[in-house]
């Protein structure tokens, strides 16, 4: 049986490989997590949010690349990822606890209609922090840009992807 502690200690031990591969991995895992949970949205209907399109409607390209590739991550990653892990350590050593804390913080920020949006951003959430986490050794501000270059590409991809 998979317990969190090998997950965790899986997840490290990739992190110790060469850092580009495991930021590919983490945005090869999100993707997956897109394509997971946008094939479950053919077969179940909802509304969607289109807070994120309204904001993007008549804006030149250079602004949402910007405000969605280079601004925004680097904003997330110091709010929902940093911060809340940083505050729950302070409390516990219990890394799952900040890990869930930051994952939900991520979620709610990013509310969409419908649970199935919530449920995405919350894993999604997850693969964010525990990058975050797994990278700590490292240092708190090669964790944050590694953790920021997987939430970049996957919002470029992301974005290109949904303009197309």
């Amino acid at each position: 049986m998979i317990t969190i502690n090998y997950i965790f200690i899986h997840f490290q031990k990739k992190a110790q490989n060469t850092i580009g591969l495991f930021i590919l991995e983490m945005v090869i895992l999100l993707l997956f997590l897109d394509f997971i949970f946008f094939t479950l949205q053919i077969y179940i209907p909802h509304e969607h949010n289109n807070n994120l399109f309204d904001f993007y409607v008549d804006k030149s390209w250079t602004i949402i690349f910007f405000t969605a590739c280079i601004i925004g991550p680097f904003v997330e990653t110091i709010i929902f990822q940093s911060l809340p892990i940083e505050l729950v350590k302070l409390k516990t050593d219990n890394i799952l606890i900040s890990i869930i804390v930051s994952s939900l913080v991520f979620s709610i920020a990013h509310f969409g209609v419908h649970i199935i949006d919530m449920v995405l951003f919350f894993m999604s959430g997850i693969i964010l922090a525990w990058s975050y986490v797994v990278n700590l050794h490292k240092g708190w501000g090669k964790s944050i840009i590694i953790t920021y270059f997987i939430h970049a590409i996957y919002n470029f991809i992301h974005l290109v992807i949904i303009l197309i």
